[in-house]
């Protein structure tokens, strides 16, 4: 099972180790060992691939549940790093790069929602067949 936490950008060490390429970028400094980039539209849709490839190769039952009012604290209404273009090009493809055997559940939450919670545990159970209960 996936959940595309923190999906919306990288991470470097302090603000000093960000490459210049990246300089232009919103750039959100969390403490001296750990400074988010935001990734750009394009970005996400590449790493949407990416991502549909690793799950497509799985041997085994695999979902994704993908949180659409955004992946992280940062990627919330109103913070740096929340654009809900690139929210949904991600979830676009996502969507459209993975093979059937892959179950997709959108959740018209926030990844950090209680209601979010509660919609990857009963997809998690569905996978193991309800024995978290």
């Amino acid at each position: 099972m996936l959940v595309p936490g923190c999906a919306e950008f990288i991470q470097f060490l302090g603000v000093e180790t960000v490459p210049a390429r990246y300089k232009d970028r919103k750039i959100v400094p969390h403490n001296p060992q750990a400074t988010g980039i935001g990734l750009l539209p394009e970005e996400m849709q590449m790493l949407a691939q990416a991502v549909a490839s690793k799950l497509n190769a799985s041997c085994g039952p695999v979902s994704v549940v993908i949180p659409s009012k955004g992946f992280s604290d940062l990627n919330n209404l109103g913070e740096p790093f929340y654009d809900s273009n690139s929210n949904r090009l991600f979830t676009e493809a996502l969507k459209k790069s993975l093979m059937g055997g892959v179950r997709v559940k959108e959740s018209e939450a926030h990844i950090n929602d209680h209601r979010f919670a509660e919609e990857v545990l009963e997809v998690f159970e569905d996978l193991v067949g309800g024995a978290g209960r």
